[in-house]
């Protein structure tokens, strides 16, 4: 899909030591430049009607880097402003350059419409890395981890400045780079320094997501489970939620896309009870349809809306012995787009929902069913989007950084995806990077297009994967789990995955000796890196990298339909079986040009070639059997 026509409008500005020249998305100069992403709800599977958007412009300056623990500036008007929740680096935060520590400061006053007595929560959908918070010089806590949601119950600290107006005060840290035996968290594909060919990019620091607050009762549903079983045509339905509410109990009703309720039960608080769904409707990518949700709390005051599809992803053998990947009880081939969720003008966070949803069109215009998250955590919206558009999702964990001498492995193997240090993963490296793995799972768990939990990527700060592997299946044993995409394989979780960048797969024959084996379905996690320079598209043109160059459209698009070919024919044979496939990639970014579409969102390819692409897709999802 063709956006419109946008000039590549180039700006320069300073990240750390580099000079980049900014290009910008189409959706740059529609921004709500008073509250942007304040246009949907932030936690789309648990909605109330009463919200206070914090989004918007905030006070900001640079804390001292050499103190550890700076003085709150309470009640001082700070040097600069910035536009949340652009992070720091982004053009659209007014910034435009990395601090390891800052300060932001908003004043602000409830509104007088919500209920007097109430508890009033505040939230951070994501800052990276670290946040401390206080409010009306109160502290309410500290969170460390760059991708989850957390938050505060502000009621206490209120009471202290009655009507008002209040002052919020955040300090947040990232040092990106900077790794300790103490100090080592997932940061993704963020880095301070760009090397190893350009496949690193610019770090995204601060408040990165939305930041609101909402009046609950004392007794409030804090997190929904929900797990649908189409065998039985039944949702699990468990409410947890805060201390006050022991012994209490919720209702739930199901409504069908036409607001007819077709299905109600109630349980107690914290365990789960079921609904039967009577002629359940599948959601699939053709067919992604949603049921809506509401859950009362027994204890009045409280409702949340939510949504859920009826879907099942599974393995199973065929009837030559290989095992097949299975959505909804039927052979599903996922052939899909690596999607690293940058943006030239936002970095982390796109200018507006719109963009999401523009990425995920593109790639069901070229006949995608899938889309790989790519060690990176995105807002709940995006997900909501790909519930409603039907895209299957693989979502990786963030990888960090670090070395660890995985049992009968070789050197090569010990491999940090930093590239800029050798540390090894140590145990207190180990309990970061779970206790996130652990709130990613829980926090996302509920949306019907993940299919798949990667654990690790291409050894990148990877050790012993079972560990955790089990731990997201004491989460969620409901979806595959990858214990890792790519390089270093452990048997376990359900998914063999290759990375293969030749120009064609009958070269990599050797890599898929071993993959009938065990149980698990194999998949090849990324292959392609196929680059075309598109002038006046690229944010650093004379550093453009790809595994695979071309000169014009129709040399890159024969050269893909030429791998397509070979997945084909090897999909059926029992040494490959080949259940998925992943492109690299959606878009460029910066230095790379491998994206069907480049950095700022133009499609690289026209409508004849998007249609050949289209259609040798359905012929290779349809080969599946």
């Amino acid at each position: 899909m063709a956006h419109s026509s946008v000039s590549a409008q180039r700006t320069p500005r300073i990240i750390g030591a580099a000079l980049l020249v900014q290009l910008f998305t189409p959706w740059h100069s529609i921004i709500n430049a008073s509250s942007p992403h304040s246009d949907y709800y932030p936690r789309p599977q648990m909605v109330r009607d009463d919200i206070l958007y914090l989004n918007g412009p905030w006070q900001w300056q640079a804390a001292p880097g050499d103190e550890e623990h700076p003085s709150p500036p309470f009640n001082a008007t700070l040097s600069g402003t910035i536009l949340v929740p652009f992070p720091v680096e982004a053009n659209l935060s007014g910034v435009g350059r990395h601090e390891p520590r800052m300060w932001y400061r908003r004043e602000l006053a409830l509104p007088a419409a919500w209920p007097v007595g109430q508890r009033v929560l505040l939230h951070f959908d994501a800052v990276d890395q670290e946040a401390s918070v206080w409010f009306n010089g109160v502290p309410l806590g500290s969170h460390a981890g760059g991708y989850t949601r957390f938050s505060f119950d502000t009621t206490h600290a209120l009471a202290t400045r009655g009507a008002g107006p209040h002052e919020l005060l955040v300090l947040a840290t990232d040092h990106t780079e900077f790794h300790t035996p103490e100090r080592n968290h997932p940061l993704g594909k963020q880095r301070m320094q760009h090397t190893h060919a350009g496949i690193t990019y610019t770090s995204s620091s601060g408040i990165w997501r939305t930041v609101w607050m909402e009046p609950v009762p004392a007794t409030h549903l804090t997190h929904l489970r929900l797990v649908p079983n189409i065998d039985t045509s039944t949702l699990s339905i468990t409410a947890f939620a805060s201390a006050a509410a022991a012994g209490a109990r919720v209702s739930a009703t199901a409504f069908d896309n036409s607001g007819n309720a077709v299905a109600s039960g109630a349980g107690a608080i914290n365990e789960p009870f079921e609904l039967r769904i009577p002629h359940a409707q599948l959601w699939s990518p053709d067919s992604p349809y949603l049921y809506d949700l509401t859950a009362p709390a027994a204890a009045p005051g409280d409702v949340v809306r939510s949504y859920f599809g009826m879907r099942k992803v599974s393995v199973g053998r065929d009837a030559a012995g290989s095992v097949r990947l299975r959505l909804n009880n039927r052979p599903v081939f996922m052939l899909g787009m690596l999607d690293q969720g940058f943006w030239p003008d936002g970095l982390y966070t796109p200018p507006t929902q719109d963009a999401w949803v523009a990425d995920i069109q593109m790639a069901k215009s070229l006949g995608y069913n899938t889309l790989r998250k790519h060690v990176k955590v995105e807002p709940e919206q995006f997900y909501f989007l790909a519930d409603r558009l039907g895209m299957l999702v693989w979502q990786d964990m963030p990888s960090m950084c670090g070395m660890w001498e995985m049992p009968g492995a070789t050197g090569e193997w010990y491999f940090d995806g930093c590239w800029v240090t050798t540390m090894n993963v140590t145990t207190a490296h180990q309990r970061q990077f779970e206790a996130e793995l652990v709130a990613m799972v829980r926090q996302l768990s509920n949306h019907p297009s993940i299919v798949q939990w990667v654990v690790f990527n291409e050894g990148w700060g990877q050790y012993a994967p079972r560990g955790p592997v089990d731990l997201v299946l004491a989460q969620d044993a409901s979806r595959l789990v990858s214990s890792a995409s790519g390089w270093v394989d452990d048997p376990s979780g359900s998914i063999r995955d290759a990375h293969i960048y030749a120009p064609r797969l009958d070269n990599s024959t050797g890599l898929f000796n071993s993959w009938a084996t065990g149980g698990r379905a194999s998949v090849v996690g990324e292959f392609g890196g196929y680059g075309l320079n598109v002038t006046g598209h690229m944010l650093l043109p004379n550093e453009s990298h790809s595994y695979h160059t071309y000169a014009t459209p129709a040399e890159l698009v024969a050269s893909y339909l030429a791998y397509l070919q070979d997945v084909k024919a090897r999909m059926q044979e029992p040494a490959y079986a080949i259940n998925g496939a992943i492109y690299t990639e959606v878009s460029d970014v910066e230095s790379e040009v491998n994206g069907w579409a480049t950095y700022d969102r133009q499609l690289k390819i026209d409508d004849a070639a998007v249609r050949s692409i289209a259609a040798a897709h359905a012929d290779l999802i349809a080969a599946v059997t």
